[in-house]
């Protein structure tokens, strides 16, 4: 009866620590897992970051050409409205001056 006492005790004590052996592996291999999820996440979140960046940087290009656009049509248009009140007076000018000859 001793015996059977001691190899009981015995096997219990190595299904013990068999069992914890297998909850260490099992928990490492868990852990792992959730690692490399999470892993996997932060590349995804920073390539998304990365995409809108460069988004970004084009649009903002973009706009900054189309105001460069609009701001030289407009430096256009007042030149021509300069260059029309500039001759709009020479005209004048070169009226009166033929009245003075007259």
């Amino acid at each position: 009866m001793f015996e059977f006492n001691i190899s009981s005790i015995l096997s219990g004590v190595i299904g013990v620590i068999l069992g914890i052996i297998v909850m260490v592996i099992v928990s490492k291999l868990g852990l792992n897992r959730e690692k490399q999820k999470a892993k996997m996440l932060i590349e995804e979140s920073s390539n998304k970051a990365e995409n809108m960046l460069r988004q970004a940087a084009l649009d903002g290009k973009q706009q900054v050409y189309e105001l460069k656009l609009i701001a030289e049509k407009e430096l256009k248009e007042r030149k021509s409205e300069i260059q029309e009140m500039e001759n709009k007076l020479l005209r004048r000018e070169d009226s009166m001056n033929f009245r003075d000859e007259t």
